[in-house]
């Protein structure tokens, strides 16, 4: 069968991914069970059981997938497999009759399978690592089978099991690996030119995640960002950048950012100014529910364990989702006075707190729902769903919603905990207020780099073509990230943000955010040795950013002299101005 304009695969490409054998000889060698798989079988009282589980265990093994995704690709099951397996345990295929009518018992024995073989099941978190295979392999080819199978083998290599695989590549592309599909209605726009393109041309969210990772991890070892902090503090604040143009965009103008339209860059740093992670919100949307993705999604060696932000990162959804990750949460809330202290049943405020207590905690409705509390933690540590997306689905739930009202049940516990701390605890409002300068410092570098197009997003196409800055890894093989300029910074039009598409925005972003991290690294390389050359004490040190870019020619002709680059390990000289009462 030959594919269509907007085809990666064809049918029959896809069912070579997926083959089941035929022939004994091939199901033999793929097939066979061993004594311990016999017994495993074995444990299952009915026949019918027996066989669906060996026939589980058989496709979990080869070519990777369960049960039910080869019957709702196949509509059935392949009789020369099944009669295979039947062989190996004295049992007819007619016994299999029955088995699939309950998946919940189909469910449960994969898991228990998986388990047992060491396999998973595929998450949105395995999104960026798909991409990067896919990507490697379209440097060297644009046939969709190739880069197919390159996908395939990365999963069965890491031991998790296939998603399901559609036959055109969905977008955006860098959202999800582009031979993958979970709905089954086919996207109306992609091409293998187009994912080619693509694939090899920019490095989409895991290569900037990869090359950011690379930055901070570098950095965290020079000596003198020890001195800011230990890296396990960060911040969060959103940084509003106008969108060019009128149109849609009008509609996202709020009372808080003026008459200009525009999104904002929501973005992490670390005690140690590490700007870890960024995302593109809408200018009108929240920073609440945006607060754990970028602790709980980010490619540092980071390990955060206090985190800040102002008040309009603090919900108490989030206060209350905070303790079941490890995060202590310390936002500086404004007007504290006007809120309310909520004590258990039975509990006394005294005479002192008396005038701050609200309703008490309803303890008996989180008891009610506090599986579910258990299972949407969960779910969201193993990436089935991200915390940006459940938080705003609670958000937007009517009052009576038992799990929403459960978890802002707990986030009143801690919320309340936390204020008695702030009042209290003079080191914790210093630590606070320096965490969250050093997230405003590092925006006003990122708005120095960021005066492209008059500060905003213009562009429209759906992949770059300019020239590029290739980023090259400090070990291992040697695989170039290629970063096209209009991605990554912003220069020749001031800074205006006019892309209408979200996933040119946040390349935007994500370049913006490689660029400051790179500048940071740079001058804490030189300050470090500035600082040794002038002796300056660390209690002095400690108080130097390394967030400085009058030093920077941030516009003009960029020319890259290769003889006068240091040697491996050598940096360049430093400046020593001459004082001006010098004789």
């Amino acid at each position: 069968m030959t594919k269509r304009k907007h085809q990666l695969l064809t049918e029959s490409e896809r069912d070579q991914i997926l083959a089941i054998p035929t022939d004994r000889d091939h199901l033999a060698r793929l097939y066979t069970f061993e004594p311990s798989d016999i017994e495993i079988i074995g444990a299952r009282r009915e026949r019918r059981n027996q066989l669906g589980v060996a026939l589980q265990l058989a496709l979990l093994r080869h070519p990777g997938i369960t049960l039910a995704q080869l019957i709702q690709d196949r509509g059935a099951i392949p009789h020369d497999l099944a009669a295979f397996v039947a062989e190996q345990l004295g049992l007819h295929v007619t016994e299999l009759a029955n088995y699939a009518a309950r998946d919940q018992t189909m469910t449960d024995h994969v898991r228990e399978l998986a388990a047992r073989l060491g396999l998973r099941g595929p998450t949105r978190a395995d999104i960026p690592f798909m991409v990067e295979a896919a990507a490697r392999t379209a440097w060297a080819t644009d046939k969709g089978m190739t880069i197919a199978m390159g996908v395939v083998t990365a999963l069965r290599e890491a031991r998790i099991l296939l998603p399901s695989i559609g036959i055109e590549p969905p977008l955006p592309l860098a959202a999800r690996p582009s031979i993958f599909r979970r709905t089954a209605a086919p996207p109306k726009r992609s091409s293998v030119v187009l994912l080619k393109r693509c694939l090899a041309y920019l490095p989409r969210y895991a290569l900037y995640g990869e090359a950011l990772g690379r930055l901070i991890d570098v950095h965290r070892t020079v000596p003198l960002s020890a001195l800011w902090g230990d890296g396990t503090t960060s911040s969060s604040d959103g940084q509003l950048f106008h969108a060019g143009g009128r149109g849609a965009a009008i509609g996202d103008i709020n009372a808080r950012n003026g008459n200009e339209p525009g999104v904002s860059f929501y973005t992490h740093v670390s005690d140690q100014y590490d700007p870890f992670a960024s995302r593109v919100i809408a200018a009108t949307a929240g920073e609440a529910p945006y607060v754990l993705d970028g602790l709980l999604y980010h490619a540092t060696g980071l390990s955060i364990e206090e985190h800040y932000t102002d008040t309009g990162g603090a919900s108490d959804h989030v206060f209350g989702l905070m303790p079941f990750f490890g995060y202590r949460f310390a936002p500086r809330l404004r007007d504290l006075k006007d809120r309310r202290l909520h004590l258990l049943p039975g509990q006394e405020a005294g005479p002192l707190l008396a005038g701050m207590t609200g309703d008490p905690v309803a303890i008996g409705h989180v008891a009610a729902h506090w599986n579910e509390l258990l299972r949407l933690t969960t779910s969201i540590r193993s990436g089935t769903t991200t915390a940006s997306a459940m938080l705003r689905r609670l958000s937007a739930y009517p009052r009576q919603n038992g799990l929403a009202l459960a978890l802002r049940e707990v986030g009143r516990i801690e919320r309340s905990i936390f204020m008695l701390d702030w009042l209290r605890d003079l080191d914790l409002r210093r630590r606070t207020q320096a965490g969250l300068n050093k997230g405003e410092a590092r925006n006003a570098l990122a708005r120095a780099l960021f005066f492209n197009q008059l500060g905003e997003l213009r562009d429209r196409r759906p992949c770059g073509r300019h020239d590029a800055i290739w980023i090259l890894p400090a070990s291992g093989p040697l695989f170039p990230v290629k970063i096209p300029n209009d991605e990554v910074a912003h220069f020749n039009q001031l800074g205006e943000l006019r892309d209408r598409r979200f996933e040119n925005q946040t390349y935007r972003a994500s370049g913006l955010n490689l660029l400051v991290a790179a500048i940071i690294l740079w001058n804490t390389r030189y300050l470090e040795r500035a600082v040794g050359a002038l002796a300056i004490p660390d209690d002095v040190a400690r108080h130097i950013a390394p967030l400085g870019w009058e030093h920077i020619s941030l516009t003009g002709d960029y020319r890259w002299n290769v003889e006068s680059r240091p040697d491996p390990g050598q940096l360049r000289p430093l400046r020593t101005p001459s004082s001006l009462l010098a004789a």
